[in-house]
């Protein structure tokens, strides 16, 4: 959770110890959307496209098992993708792969501290 925190804190958001866990992933939801509108969206190859799709509709389908290794899939084919690594580890969250899911949250913020150093270069 200290990993989230510190990201959401960077970004200008306040947590507290009243924060609730829902609060916590409404903010990584607002951060999955800000780095979304952020990224040069036109470099999405056709596969990474499709596989994106299927791995939302999985998600919703409430087929979470087909959801993980979609995204696993994904964030594997672009690796300088923080938000593809905020999902993984929010689906990995959910099936309770906790080592997983915080492992996908850190490999995010290293990629997005990564980009941004680039960008600021």
């Amino acid at each position: 959770m200290e990993y989230r925190i510190q990201l959401l804190e960077q970004r200008g958001y306040e947590i507290t110890t009243d924060s609730s866990a829902q609060d916590v992933e409404e903010l990584l939801d607002d951060f999955i959307e800000m780095w979304n509108n952020s990224s040069d969206m036109d470099v999405m190859t056709e596969k990474e496209l499709a596989l994106q799709k299927a791995a939302m509709a999985a998600e919703q389908s409430g087929d979470l098992e087909d959801a993980y290794d979609i995204w696993r899939t994904i964030s594997s084919i672009d690796t300088n993708r923080p938000d593809y690594l905020c999902i993984l580890g929010r689906v990995a969250q959910k099936l309770g792969r906790w080592a997983y899911a915080e492992q996908a949250f850190l490999d995010a913020i290293k990629v997005a501290s990564k980009l941004k150093a680039i960008l600021v270069s």
